[in-house]
């Protein structure tokens, strides 16, 4: 591939998925320059296990788990502007501390899916981090059950998501009775969602005055 044109290289890496792009990169100087291009001007990013298949050709992939920290890196260098990420499947547990860089590191993201399953664990208030994504307009998330949060001096409340204040499409991909809980600690904490038009919980469409 090193002989072909710069422009016709970069039209073929652009057709190439997010974890080709990936491993593409570690093939030859000129195919990361390529690829990085491409990344940098790609909209969407989905993140799982699929990089996980081959640990050596993910530069943010350990052995056996998606190291968060080094994920954030590359996509503060590469992937800043990103408006789309799917985290699915991912062997890795969110804490609060990554998805507050998570926010810093793609300060435009406009939708994001989280798909909580047996390989991918969020620490318990670690969704609380959702309040720094100050662009964010469409969050799906998929089999999260909210858990009591013991605080300090004993006293305990459940989880809830954050103010989130330019979101507009909520997606709870749960339980009936786990998205109950959640709007209902939203609304015993006054948490407002100003310019939210739709909550779908359970594939059935609710509107929810805020």
């Amino acid at each position: 591939m090193d002989i072909l044109p710069g422009e016709l290289l970069r039209q073929i890496v652009s057709l190439c998925d997010f974890g080709s792009i990936i491993r593409l990169r570690q093939i030859s100087r000129r195919l990361q320059y390529c690829a990085n291009e491409v990344l940098f001007e790609q909209g969407k990013a989905s993140i799982g296990n699929e990089l996980l298949k081959d640990h050596e050709s993910g530069c943010f992939v350990g052995r056996e788990k998606l190291r968060m920290g080094k994920m954030t890196s590359f996509l503060r260098a590469y992937m800043h502007n990103l408006q789309v990420l799917r985290l699915a499947d991912a062997d890795c547990t969110l804490t609060l501390t990554n998805v507050c860089q998570l926010s810093q590191a793609v300060p435009n993201l406009a939708c994001l899916e989280i798909i909580i399953s047996g390989q991918l664990a969020l620490e318990p208030d670690a969704l609380r981090g959702l309040a720094m994504f100050r662009n964010l307009k469409e969050l799906r998330i998929s089999d999260w059950s909210p858990r009591m949060v013991i605080r300090k001096g004993g006293c305990y409340r459940q989880e809830s998501l954050p103010p989130m204040p330019k979101l507009e499409t909520l997606i709870l991909e749960s339980s009936r009775d786990s998205v109950t809980k959640i709007l209902t600690q939203m609304r015993a904490e006054g948490i407002c969602l100003p310019e939210l038009r739709n909550i779908e919980p359970d594939q059935q469409v609710v509107s929810w005055g805020t």
